[in-house]
């Protein structure tokens, strides 16, 4: 077990910080309490030095980086980042569900944590042309699967408002649902969540 004193650690709750001190015992904080309260054989004097508790980037495509999931943990780690939840759409509207794979596969390689929001729409309306076609019945494979937490962002609005078969079977499969609903006020907004949508991506006003 290893200890740390005199840190000021940031409470999340309060947005504070406090004097503490704290102990780490297989990867993981055990004990935390006043500085100096905690005895031990191995002590590091942290003289002050702010502690946080680790940050999770909750939307984040890794392919934007030019990096694998496996590097792109290993460098946000460094800054204190220590989940990513990713939503890997723009190698699936290339390689489709390879690409998917590929992403899930590599990240097991990551010292963050990595998870991932399946793409809902590969290509993102029926208009768009693309390398791939990522359907419900590709995306069933993906419901078991731990590192996967929900449906990625469902950027079909019309899809969604309209009841479009393809666009429910998909919402149908997971639990937890990214939104992506730029400009939706009022009616259409409530018709949207209601759908089981609990985020946005594109908010442009509080409501």
């Amino acid at each position: 077990m290893r200890i740390f004193d005199n840190a000021l650690l940031f409470n999340p709750v309060s947005c504070t910080w406090i004097p503490a001190s704290f102990s780490i015992d297989k990867g993981k904080i055990k004990t935390v309490g006043a500085p100096g309260s905690i005895t031990g054989t191995f002590v590091t004097d942290l003289a002050g030095a702010r502690v946080i508790p680790g940050l999770i980037d909750a939307h984040v495509h890794i392919e934007s980086s030019l990096l694998t999931p496996s590097e792109f943990g290993r460098l946000v780690l460094k800054h204190g980042v220590t989940t990513v939840i990713a939503d890997p759409h723009e190698i699936a509207n290339v390689a489709g569900t390879d690409g998917i794979d590929f992403m899930i596969s590599d990240a097991q390689y990551s010292p963050a944590d990595i998870f991932f929001m399946v793409p809902s729409c590969v290509p993102a309306t029926p208009a768009d042309v693309g390398g791939a076609v990522v359907s419900a019945e590709d995306l069933k494979r993906y419901t078991e699967n731990p590192k996967v937490l929900g449906l990625g962002e469902m950027m079909n609005v019309p899809g969604v408002l309209f009841g479009d078969a393809e666009v429910s079977a998909k919402l149908s499969l997971f639990a937890r649902i990214d939104g992506h609903a730029p400009g939706l006020t009022g009616e259409t907004l409530c018709e949207y969540i209601s759908r089981g949508i609990a985020s946005d991506h594109e908010c442009t006003a509080a409501e």
